[in-house]
């Protein structure tokens, strides 16, 4: 049962840092980078530089105890289903699922003594582990905070929640730390547990063999995750939700783009923009950000210039 436990616990981590059967996403935070403030940038290549882990283990799970303290992360509960949610789209996903199965959840608040012990217990972690997460440190920043996240949160829940004995357990988010230390915590208290799609997925995604049931937009997501190894034990197919979105109508010989970009590189997004304005047969080009990434009016509005750009917020409902 233990050696079961650190596997699965293994696993987890390897999905984290991306290493799990996808490719390495190192390079996404250096976009990030691109984007901080030329004071916050350099504070950033120091710890990096000289790997001051134990630096970097305080201030994410000071940051993570904001999110949980402000509401950004919820747990919620009934007497039958545990579930997590950290963005609106989660959320959005989430609410259908419990509309179509005629029940509701109510929110837990968070425990302040919880975090406090989380906290202690990461930070002395990071001081036995220095070395180990030194050597993340080398691979990536990114790496270091995410599993730093991991097992902070996780260790948040077991000192913050008594399992209640519900049977399910609803995740919308497959690949970050916070949800996966959830299905941890969910998988050790013999919780099944459901991971429900809520974007579109890619090849960078990890499997999905942790989970119970995976509920999936649609054949073509169930390729995505066929590709990229073991499956969930059943695949079940939701579709998706268009009843607020507008149809883009179609034109003769011309075609519409939409553009989801991940993290904003703008010198990248705007070299593509303006090569496929140039092209004739493109009628529309749609901009639709990720819900977690600023985009700032500066670029919105360079980039609107375009008189075939249209840059959509970014929880505006869009028809694919």
């Amino acid at each position: 049962m233990k050696q079961k436990k650190i596997n699965y616990s293994l696993g987890c981590l390897l999905s984290i840092t991306h290493l799990e059967k996808s490719p390495i996403r190192g390079s996404l935070f250096d976009q990030k980078l691109l984007n901080f403030s030329p004071i916050l940038m350099m504070g950033v290549k120091m710890l990096e530089r000289y790997k001051l882990t134990t630096i970097i283990t305080l201030l994410t799970v000071f940051r993570l105890s904001l999110k949980i303290t402000q509401g950004k992360i919820n747990l919620e509960e009934n007497e039958n289903i545990l579930l997590l949610h950290g963005t609106k789209n989660q959320r959005k996903a989430i609410t259908r699922l419990l509309n179509l199965l005629k029940t509701d959840c109510k929110r837990l608040n968070y425990s302040t003594s919880a975090l406090i012990k989380a906290g202690i217990i990461t930070f002395f972690i990071s001081l036995k582990k220095r070395k180990r997460l030194k050597y993340l440190a080398i691979q990536n920043t990114n790496c270091l905070t995410e599993v730093i996240k991991f097992f902070f949160f996780y260790k948040y829940l077991k000192y913050a929640y008594r399992s209640k004995n519900q049977e399910y357990g609803i995740v919308a988010n497959d690949h970050s730390a916070e949800p996966l230390a959830f299905t941890k915590f969910l998988k050790e208290n013999n919780i099944k547990v459901t991971y429900l799609q809520h974007g579109h997925v890619s090849d960078f995604f990890p499997p999905l063999y942790r989970y119970d049931l995976a509920i999936l937009y649609g054949e073509k997501s169930k390729e995505v995750y066929t590709r990229l190894g073991q499956s969930s034990d059943e695949i079940k197919f939701s579709g998706y939700q268009y009843q607020n979105a507008t149809d883009i109508k179609p034109i003769k010989d011309k075609v519409s783009i939409g553009i989801f970009p991940n993290i904003i590189n703008e010198n990248k997004l705007n070299f593509l923009i303006r090569k496929l304005n140039q092209n004739p047969v493109i009628d529309k080009i749609f901009i639709k950000p990720h819900p977690a990434h600023e985009v700032s009016k500066t670029f919105v509005d360079k980039i609107s210039n375009h008189k075939k750009v249209q840059v959509l917020q970014a929880d505006d409902p869009f028809q694919d």
